[in-house]
């Protein structure tokens, strides 16, 4: 059969210049205020000296980073920009942490770190925000969009052993809800 050629009312499908929603640079202004609140909250870190460092010592939690938290957890995501840890680009989590009985992160974070990869490439954030800051009750959630970039220790010589390489629009969506004993992680991607 034969099909009319599409006219200008006819719906068209646009990949190219499609992009994550980005979240907002700060979010919630008191994250550590969610365990009073019974709440979970997502926002920067204005504060270093208020969230304990994790007690493996290695990636440092810094002033920019972002807070998640209700009154079990307390997880940190790192902002964009250079890491010192395997993952290079920022995003990541830095550290998950029990909240105790004062509200407060107790400081016992050994949580490392994971590399979320497609072969050799994981995201190089171009944003870190919050995409929901749980004050109206509900989930809070930081976002981390970005390209997909080689892990520089995975590239170069190694990079034959990951075959094809994907250039993908991706994002990590980092959530917790209220009174929740676990984090949940969404990945989404765009393939122009």
């Amino acid at each position: 059969f034969e099909s009319d050629p599409p006219t200008s009312t006819t719906p068209q499908c646009e990949v190219l210049g499609t992009v994550f929603e980005a979240g907002d640079p700060v979010g919630h202004a008191d994250p550590l205020g969610a365990p009073a609140a019974k709440q979970a909250r997502a926002g920067r870190i204005s504060d270093v000296s208020r969230v304990p460092q994790p007690a493996h010592g290695r990636q440092q939690i810094t002033k920019g980073d972002f807070l998640l938290m209700n009154d079990k957890l307390a997880v940190v995501i790192e902002d964009k920009g250079l890491s010192d840890g395997y993952g290079r680009f920022g995003g990541e989590i830095l550290a998950v942490d029990a909240v105790g009985p004062d509200g407060a992160p107790r400081g016992l974070s050994r949580y490392n770190e994971t590399l979320t990869a497609i072969g050799n490439r994981m995201v190089n954030p171009t944003s870190v925000g919050v995409l929901r800051d749980g004050s109206d009750g509900g989930e809070a959630v930081i976002r981390v969009t970005g390209p997909l970039a080689p892990i520089p220790f995975l590239d170069g010589p190694l990079a034959v052993l990951f075959g094809r390489q994907y250039d993908l629009e991706m994002a990590y969506d980092y959530v917790l809800t209220p009174g929740s004993e676990t984090l949940s992680v969404r990945i989404g991607l765009i393939n122009p």
